[in-house]
């Protein structure tokens, strides 16, 4: 006789490796959008420096 519970919770556990994954994912996505903002804030800043000189 076959235990299902056994495969219940190994679905179970790669589902949730899956859906941790995936939100690492679209943290490391919102990480690169920070620092392309921060990084087009400073080029702005920059160019407002260069061109008060």
């Amino acid at each position: 006789m076959r235990d299902d519970r056994a495969d219940f919770t190994t679905m179970s556990l790669a589902r949730l490796e899956q859906a941790w994954a995936n939100a690492k994912q679209e943290e490391n996505f919102e990480r690169v959008d920070d620092a392309a903002a921060s990084t087009e804030e400073r080029v702005r800043a920059n160019k407002r420096k260069i061109s008060a000189h």
